[in-house]
């Protein structure tokens, strides 16, 4: 079969404006409607009709110009609505449209720095509770990528084929913490012993939670599922997919002050200010980079001036920059310059019916978030809605990653990183090749985290060849491009052009300071020999000041699917507000009373019935989606003009994987694999 053309943005054949020769192809960007329906549809955007809103709109126009005399007339543009769009315009690169090389390569470590926010914090709260230290802790890290990377790259390359991050997953963390709590483990004396017994119970719960999603998606029956899936009822979803996560937002920054909010007021001023005064994309594309450094540095300095000498200790451990343990736990011995991860590493799985249950419902909760995840990522890659059949696809492959989490140990689960998918709304780039990029970047960590840059050698010649690597750079880096504008990069050999950054031969204040932040980035790691573990431990301030805006992206990125609904409708206003209270009010409901009980309110003798319970209602996702699916399917879902509110309609060409061409071009597995694994 062959490889179909890149389209992006194609509208389809059928549609009423075929405009289809002025569209850019490796912009993503369409120069018009996309809609079906005709003319009026597509210049109106209205899914329940457009004559008797035109012609209202005539009449009312009418009345107020016999009302007001000499009144000014709105004009005709004014009062039409903006057009419903399937594909997200303004996105610089698509899923099939890869940036160039030097510029994927840039946003791909921006995608890795991003996604060790979970990797890091995960391991960091669940491993000294089993009795870990900061060795265990660096190895359970550096496992815990290793998988993510795989697992990225099973669902770019096999999966969705959406530029979808798979990382950690909060839902897991509370039957890992039933499990550290177990009666079994608590006659254990040896913490390293302790660790090493919870870890194995650990992963057979994960081994035997994985089969349920492997078994539900490549079975197909989530796909079955998804079909009754319509933009209402998707849209409580994907919003609290994000929003629910607003506890590791502000509150995250508010534990230092001092880091967490200027880093989160230069992620701002970089991604949203500075491109409109400087008219250019550099700042906004890689706003993580720039405002994560100088925020960085920033810290380091606060930290060795003794600026907390005398503070708290946990006021310490949130804001100094060496409080982590990951330099530490990661000594440069010869035989761990290199370290690969592998199966079974912490000894055999041991498995428990009550534990295994409880993990099963931290997966099938992970599906159900994750589905939101996915449809938001396809949504800010300018990719078409996932038929139903992609989407299971992808949730069979999560489950394989489970699977992996439990061979290799990694105390948690896996589902899509929520926070990377917010990154693809700050850069507007959804290119597949990024997250691949990124994948590669975490396996490379993973292995040689622990000792990168000359461990073999001694330390006086280590620094001596450092420190020249270090001026080299250095200097080179210094070297102004003499160009203005970027048509003219292609033409110029310097570093700079390499980073795609035009800057003119005067402009010398921005190149020197971002070569003081590498300078200061090779100087710390590769002196050290552990740049890895360096990049991990990032203060967990910064981290959240980025959850702030990834999350707030992904949480909007659900209500814009109300734009396929009728907002006038009060069946689509109860279902919404109903759904998105209830989602945000329950699990506030269980998440208090644990805090001040220390247990979920089902409390049983049954330990594994309680887990099950209490894991369901404290996902604000969950409860959200779930009451919004049934009551949109449950309240006359078949009657036609219910069907035209909840936006069903609009998603009918993708409920199939060839009813619409483009899904094949987003959505085909490689390598001709289509041949062997058909998508319906």
């Amino acid at each position: 079969m062959a490889t179909p053309t890149p389209t992006c943005l194609l509208p389809p054949p059928h549609a009423g404006v075929c405009i289809r020769a002025s569209v850019s192809v490796m912009g993503c960007e369409a120069a018009g409607a996309s809609l079906s329906g005709g003319p009026a549809a597509a210049r109106s955007g209205f899914p329940w009709g457009v004559e008797g809103v035109e012609n209202k709109g005539i009449e009312e126009r009418k009345e107020s110009r016999g009302m007001a005399g000499s009144a000014p007339h709105p004009k005709a543009d004014e009062l039409v609505p903006h057009p419903v769009k399937d594909q997200l315009p303004n996105v610089s690169y698509c899923i099939t449209s890869p940036p160039p090389w030097p510029e994927a390569i840039l946003l791909g470590f921006q995608h890795y720095l991003v996604m060790l926010g979970t990797t890091v914090l995960i391991p960091s709260a669940l491993v000294p509770q089993m009795g870990g230290g900061n060795d265990e802790k660096a190895r359970v890290i550096q496992t815990l990528l290793f998988v993510a990377g795989l697992n990225t790259l099973f669902q770019t390359f096999f999966g969705t084929r959406l530029p979808a991050v798979i990382g950690g997953s909060y839902t897991f963390v509370m039957p890992t913490i039933s499990i550290i709590l177990a009666g079994r483990y608590s006659g254990i004396v040896d913490p390293h012993q302790r660790f090493e017994r919870i870890m194995r119970g650990t992963q057979g719960a994960l081994i035997v939670a994985s089969t349920l999603q492997i078994i539900i998606g490549f079975s197909g029956l989530w796909r079955n599922v998804t079909r009754f899936l319509s933009p209402l009822a998707a849209a409580p979803l994907i919003t609290l997919v994000g929003m629910g996560l607003y506890e590791l937002g502000f509150p995250g920054v508010a534990k230092c002050i001092e880091i967490g909010l200027p880093q989160l007021i230069l992620l701002i001023i970089f991604s949203q200010y500075l491109p409109h005064v400087l008219h250019g994309q550099v700042f906004a594309r890689f706003a993580v980079i720039f405002s994560v450094a100088i925020v960085w540095i920033y810290a380091y300095f606060l930290t060795i001036g003794g600026a907390y000498k005398h503070s708290a200790p946990k006021t310490q451990s949130h804001c100094r920059t060496d409080r982590s343990g990951l330099v530490s736990g990661a000594p440069c011995r010869r035989q761990h310059r290199i370290r690969i991860p592998y199966p079974f590493q912490w000894g055999a799985p041991t498995f428990d019916a009550g534990e295994a249950f409880a993990m099963m419902t931290a997966s099938f909760v992970a599906l159900v978030e994750s589905t939101g995840a996915f449809i938001a990522v396809s949504r800010y890659a300018s990719a078409t809605p996932l038929p139903p059949s992609v989407l299971s696809r992808g949730v069979g492959w999560q489950g394989i990653g489970i699977l992996l989490a439990g061979l290799f140990g990694t105390a948690n689960g896996s589902s899509v990183s929520v926070e990377n998918a917010g990154l693809l709304a700050l850069t507007r780039v959804g290119s597949r090749r990024v997250v691949q990029i990124s994948a590669g970047f975490m396996i490379f960590f993973s292995i040689l985290g622990k000792c990168l840059i000359f461990a073999s050698m001694g330390y006086g010649m280590s620094c001596k060849l450092s420190w020249l690597v270090l001026y080299v750079f250095f200097f080179l880096l210094m070297l102004p491009s003499p160009l203005a504008d970027e048509d003219a990069i292609t033409h110029h050999h310097g570093l700079h052009s390499c980073l795609l950054i035009p800057f003119s031969s005067s402009s010398l204040l921005f190149p020197f300071a971002t070569n003081l932040v590498l300078l200061f980035f090779l100087t710390f790691s590769v002196n050290t020999g552990k740049f890895g573990a360096v990049f991990a431990s990032i203060p967990a301030p910064i981290i959240a000041a980025l959850y702030c805006l990834f999350f707030a992206y992904v949480g909007v990125g659900g209500l814009s699917f109300l734009q396929f609904c009728n907002l006038n409708s009060f069946r689509t206003k109860f279902i919404l507000g109903f759904s998105i209270f209830m989602g945000l009010s329950v699990p506030q409901y269980f998440n208090e009373y644990t805090t001040v009980a220390g247990y979920g309110p089902v409390h049983t003798r049954a330990r594994w019935f309680n887990d099950i319970i209490n894991v369901i209602f404290s996902s604000e996702a969950f409860v959200a989606g779930f009451v919004a699916f049934f009551l949109d399917n449950t309240l006359h879902p078949h009657d036609s003009t219910t069907r035209k509110d909840r936006g069903y309609h609009w998603w009918d060409k993708f409920r199939s994987f060839k009813t619409d061409t483009r899904s094949e071009e987003f959505y085909s597995l490689p390598f001709n694999l289509n041949k062997f694994f058909p998508s319906v």
